[in-house]
């Protein structure tokens, strides 16, 4: 920048003076930046908050207080009931369920169930499986399942069956929000009931 009415060591300072406020500004606006950045954070994480269900025997940390329903349905003649535990979430929609089954499986039978509650993820409405994982959690057999619509939305599945217990934890949403799912996935622990 030419400074026609300054001497070259007027301009230089000059010069300099504004570098040196921009700098300032740029340090304010990046100090503003962060300390917003760590509000938002803040107020993220302050909506999840760990649940445990008594009656089904886990906890789990979800992003705000779960909506509780129980549903009845009939299986081959024998009435299961499922208790369902729910939040929805910005985009996303988070779930933990919990079933009993009427008698304990054989441990081949177990993991053919598992193997067909995969398969029913995608029959009959266009969508497909992105991935599918095999997985043993405390000596429990348990899948991991990711599954795209035609819409482009994405559900991310798990399942465990323990013992007679299947816990079945379902995020699904718009779009790909891997540390919400990681995190919800993550924090969920159970007790094996006798």
């Amino acid at each position: 920048m030419f400074y026609p009415h300054l001497s070259y060591h007027s301009a230089v300072a000059q010069r300099n003076k504004i570098a040196g406020f921009a700098l300032i500004v740029l340090a304010l606006v990046l100090m503003g930046t962060e300390v917003l950045l760590q509000s938002l954070r803040q107020r993220y994480e302050s909506h999840w908050k760990k649940f445990t269900s008594t009656e089904g025997n886990f906890s789990v940390v979800m992003p705000g207080k779960p909506k509780e329903e129980t549903q009845s349905f009939l299986i081959n003649g024998v009435k299961m009931e499922e208790h369902r535990f729910s939040v929805l979430f910005g985009n996303a929609s988070f779930a933990v369920s919990f079933l009993d089954g009427p008698v304990l499986l054989t441990p081949a039978a177990g993991e053919r169930m598992l193997d067909a509650a995969g398969q029913a993820l995608t029959q009959g409405d266009g969508s497909k499986t992105l991935s599918a994982y095999k997985l043993i959690v405390n000596d429990y057999p348990a899948r991991e399942y990711k599954t795209m619509a035609e819409d482009g939305s994405q559900t991310d599945v798990k399942l465990y069956l323990v013992r007679r217990r299947l816990y079945i934890l379902i995020v699904a949403q718009d779009r790909v929000t891997y540390h919400e799912v990681n995190r919800f996935f993550d924090s969920f622990t159970f007790e094996p009931r006798e």
